[in-house]
Formats: structure tokens, C-alpha cells, sequence
């Protein structure tokens, strides 16, 4: 390897942080000159790479407008996509737009969020740069019990996506969560807004968030439960990521009645087998998990009867996610 790709590695590792000369000097067993040349040659290839006296050397992200038609640029599909540094919530957003017309797929992705929205009232943890905090409009015009599933289709969309970047293997908690090695790395949230006149779905919010990259540190509360996908940040596969995940939920969004889907979905089940607790008709009840039937309910036994639970969350009897 190229002494500049060695610099470059480093660099990247700590994107937007300064390293300093004679650290990266001592690290890659050269001399500060060679180091300095190896910049030199960087920056002419285009990189952005400042210099500041008693800090050293970092590699500035691309603006957001560059990365944003990066995306663009590997989506197969024609979207609109707007990209912001931080947002309250990018579902929370993306439906001020969806009432003022926007178009179908238009797409926000935000580098942070500040109150990302989980199932159920709950958070979702999204520091600025590791994750992929995603919203898509849809404007779906099949029925409503059909728009039902716009979550789980999405839920094969991020775990084939994966899939196809790692050799992990991603399981799907029902209804909306991705798991690898047992712990969450992606929430997904559908909002849909009615039409009462048609009764059916005026439009449909459907939000994604990934923690694709390692980031500093999970809060305590999600320690022992939060994942990511990725160990070092980079910026290529992080745009790779997001337009070959777009071109996966359109596919399975457009194919929800795809008998493909439904049996991937059914193997990837990260609840199958085990012990779940849920609320049914008012009570708590407790069971196995069996299967997941052609509707994407869950099948539940609790030994005095089998339950198909289509609505609601569950947890499991050894811990709480």
C-alpha cells in the first residue's frame, strides 16, 4: 500500500479530527516530511485535507450537497433527496412536506437527529455522522390492509441491505427492529396520515434509522441492547449504503405482494422459537413464538390456545429491547 493510502486510512478513521504529524509519523514509521508529501499529494487528488499548527492534520467531510448527489448518483431509482446536518426528527418533518404535496419517494436524511422517534412514544439514539437517519414518502395506492405491511417490507429492505455489505446475519424482531448478534441496529416507523373520504392512506411516512458505524459510545439505558453494523467510519460505503438502501425499499414497496418477500421475512425471524410476553384483549399474556403467518402476524402458543398477533409489540422473557 501507498504511503498516501496509509495517510489517507488515518485520516479517515478520524474524520474532522486533527491527528497530529508526528503521531502519524510514528505510527506509519516514516518521517514527518514524508508524511507532509503524502498530504500534498492528497489534497491534489482533490481531498480537502486542512493544516493547523500544534494540532496537525484532518480530513474534512464532503459538503453535504456533494454527498447528497454522491447518492443520487448510485441510486437506480430517480428520487428527489434532501440532506441535512441535524433535525428535530426526519419523520416529524418529512410530513409537513407530505401535506404540502410533495411527491412520492421524496427523501430526507438528516446527519443527526435530536429527537428521533421510536414505536410507541420511545427515542431513537442518533448521533451526528455513525447512523443513517432516513424518512421516505410514500403515497401508496393499493388498500389499507395491504399499507399494513409497508413496515415489513421495509424491514427486508434493511436486511438485505446488510447483507449485502457484511456477511452478518441480520434478523428481524417483529415488527420493526433489525438485530444482529442480538443486539438492535435498526428501528424502523411507518406514520400514515387517512384519507376518511376513500378510506384509504393519503400519504405514508415511512422512517429508517441505522446505526450503520461504531459511534463513541451507546447511553447507558441502550448499552446492553444497542448495536451497529460497521467497526471504522467511511464515507464511500456510507453512500453506497444509503442509495442501494433506497433502491431496496422502493423494490420491496413496489413487490409487497411478493410471496418472496413474505418467506424471507419469515426466515429472518429473530423471535421464532422463543418465549414473548404481549397484551391481547386487554390482558398480559405469555407464550412461544412458532411461526409468522402470511399476514406477518406473529404466531404465539401460550398452551391454552395459539394466538395470531397483528398488532401491538412483545418482549421477550430474557430481556427488554
Amino acid at each position: 500500500m501507498k504511503l498516501k493510502d496509509e495517510v489517507f486510512k488515518l485520516l479517515e478513521k478520524n474524520i474532522n479530527n486533527f491527528i497530529p504529524g508526528t503521531k502519524m509519523a510514528l505510527e506509519l514509521q516514516v518521517t514527518r516530511n514524508a508524511i507532509w508529501k503524502a498530504i500534498e499529494e492528497l489534497r491534489s487528488e482533490g481531498f480537502d485535507i486542512e493544516a493547523k499548527n500544534q494540532y496537525g492534520y484532518r480530513l474534512l467531510r464532503k459538503s453535504r450537497e456533494s454527498f447528497r448527489k454522491d447518492i443520487l448518483s448510485l441510486c437506480e431509482n430517480k428520487i428527489s433527496l434532501e440532506y441535512l446536518d441535524e433535525v428535530s426528527s426526519t419523520n416529524d418533518y418529512l410530513k409537513v412536506l407530505a401535506n404540502k404535496n410533495y411527491p412520492e419517494y421524496y427523501t430526507v436524511i438528516s446527519e443527526s437527529q435530536s429527537n428521533g422517534k421510536g414505536r410507541q412514544g420511545k427515542s431513537f439514539y442518533s448521533p451526528d455522522s455513525t447512523g443513517v437517519y432516513m424518512s421516505m414518502l410514500l403515497r401508496p395506492k393499493f388498500s389499507m390492509e395491504k399499507a399494513l405491511n409497508i413496515t415489513t417490507s421495509a424491514a427486508v429492505a434493511v436486511s438485505k441491505t446488510i447483507e449485502e455489505f457484511t456477511n452478518k446475519d441480520s434478523k428481524i424482531k417483529w415488527v420493526n427492529d433489525i438485530f444482529i448478534d442480538n443486539k438492535k441496529v435498526c428501528g424502523i416507523l411507518t406514520e400514515g396520515s387517512m384519507d376518511f373520504e376513500h378510506l384509504n392512506l393519503s400519504y405514508a411516512v415511512l422512517g429508517i434509522g441505522v446505526n450503520l458505524f461504531k459511534p463513541k459510545a451507546f447511553p447507558n439505558d441502550i448499552s446492553n441492547i444497542a448495536g451497529y453494523i460497521i467497526e471504522d467510519f467511511d464515507e464511500e460505503v456510507k453512500a453506497r449504503f444509503i442509495a442501494r438502501l433506497i433502491d431496496n425499499v422502493i423494490y420491496h414497496y413496489k413487490n409487497i405482494d411478493s410471496k418472496e418477500f413474505y418467506k424471507y421475512y419469515r426466515e429472518k425471524s429473530y423471535l421464532k422459537s422463543r418465549t414473548v410476553t404481549f397484551d391481547y384483549e386487554g390482558r398480559k399474556e405469555r407464550g412461544k413464538v412458532i411461526d409468522i403467518d402470511e399476514n406477518y402476524s406473529l404466531v404465539i402458543d401460550t398452551k391454552d390456545k395459539v394466538i395470531h398477533l397483528n398488532t401491538g409489540s412483545v418482549e421477550l422473557k430474557e430481556d427488554i429491547c
